[in-house]
């Protein structure tokens, strides 16, 4: 099961946010592939990650774990993407292999890059700013690497819920 929510947070929370993670002074890290080795690269900012704070920009994404009414936190990071000249999937995952959590995404912007989710007949759901996606921990999904923006940043949420 997947539920989408356009304009998840206050205007002002989603600014914050928004502003802080396309400044360019944020350090991302750069990981090699996402998924398959044949994946492209892409870059990780980590928020909360080995039960603990791993930034002091966590504040910011308060009021989106609020929201998310969650009991425990396994981790929260931001991702971002670099535009591809043509359109790339990839491969199918979930981002834990644990039992009854859920796994959120929150769009930072739009772009034509979606996120497929597998148990739903593969339903694209495309970027827009201020959107969640949530989704049962265990529910295969994918990224298609956008080719219209320069970028395409999501926050990736992983939680259990109260």
């Amino acid at each position: 099961m997947i539920k989408i929510i356009d304009n998840f947070l206050e205007q002002q929370d989603f600014k914050n946010i928004k502003n802080f993670l396309l400044d360019e002074k944020v350090h991302w890290f750069y990981r090699n592939s996402c998924v398959n080795e044949d994946d492209p690269p892409y870059f990780t900012f980590c928020f909360y990650n080995y039960d603990r704070i791993q930034s002091p920009a966590f504040e910011l994404i308060q009021p989106i774990l609020d929201k998310l009414n969650y009991s425990s936190i396994i981790q929260v990071r931001a991702n971002l993407m670099l535009r591809e000249e043509n359109e790339k999937k990839t491969g199918w995952h979930t981002d834990y292999d644990y039992k009854n959590f859920k796994t959120a995404i929150y769009y930072i912007h739009e772009s034509n890059g979606p996120t497929i989710v597998k148990d739903n007949k593969n339903v694209k759901i495309y970027p827009k700013e201020n959107k969640i996606l949530i989704m049962d921990g265990n529910t295969e999904h994918a990224a298609i690497i956008q080719t219209d923006k320069k970028r395409r940043v999501v926050l990736n949420i992983n939680y259990y819920e109260k």
